[in-house]
């Protein structure tokens, strides 16, 4: 054969080379990553919705306190202390720890609501379309003794047309109006009196309020509906 013919088999081009195999599995081990970090975010997600569930039967709130706090007596009255600034409601035969002026505390209880409530006599009748509702109070004289507290001034009753009642002076069976009004009771004793007031016919009771000082302390009061 002369030199300058070519092997036939030197025009074939050559053959790829195979690439090796982690070269070839390189993208599959990086949808197997990002795989498992998605399944270790819903994992997590899982854990904070079964905490959250467990948190909320076990009576968390995160509800901030002040303002309006509802108070539920079971039976005995209980005894609870009033926030500057804020009513407090209970219902009957729920207790209020309150202040007077000069600083003198006493709890006040409303025992009952007599919804119709009798004069005293023949004398004490209610206006013509209205009738006599009265309300009980116990005080009790916790520091000192209550200094210018009137009951006629401190009670007042709201009716279920929105409308605040004021004390009237007449005088119901069975109870006195403490001394006119005046509750006079020294330290660790305990007074009971009741507060008349005027209600039209068809007006239902709704709550009571106390606010000692004449008005000007921290209000409390009770859901009386009938």
């Amino acid at each position: 054969m002369e030199e300058n013919e070519q092997d036939p088999r030197g025009s074939q081009p050559e053959r790829p080379r195979p690439q090796p195999a982690r070269q070839q599995q390189q993208p599959r081990r990086k949808r197997h990553l990002v795989r498992n970090i998605l399944a270790g975010f819903g994992a997590l997600i899982v854990v904070i919705i079964v905490i959250a569930a467990i948190s909320s039967k076990s009576g968390v709130s995160t509800t901030p306190t002040g303002g309006i706090a509802t108070a539920v007596a079971t039976g005995a009255a209980k005894a609870r202390t009033s926030a500057p600034g804020h009513t407090t409601v209970a219902v009957v035969g729920s207790s209020f720890q309150v202040s007077d002026g000069s600083g003198d505390s006493y709890r006040v209880t409303l025992s009952r609501v007599i919804d119709p409530a009798q004069g005293t006599d023949q004398f004490n009748t209610p206006d013509n379309g209205k009738r006599f509702v009265g309300t009980v109070f116990t005080i009790t004289a916790l520091s000192g003794s209550p200094q210018n507290e009137d009951a006629n001034s401190d009670a007042a009753l709201i009716g279920s047309d929105g409308q605040t009642y004021t004390a009237d002076f007449d005088s119901i069976a069975g109870y006195t109006n403490f001394d006119n009004g005046t509750i006079n009771v020294a330290q660790g004793d305990t007074v009971v009196g009741a507060v008349t007031f005027q209600v039209p016919d068809g007006v239902k009771v709704a709550q009571v309020q106390w606010t000692p000082g004449g008005g000007f302390g921290s209000t409390v009061q009770w859901e009386a509906h009938q």
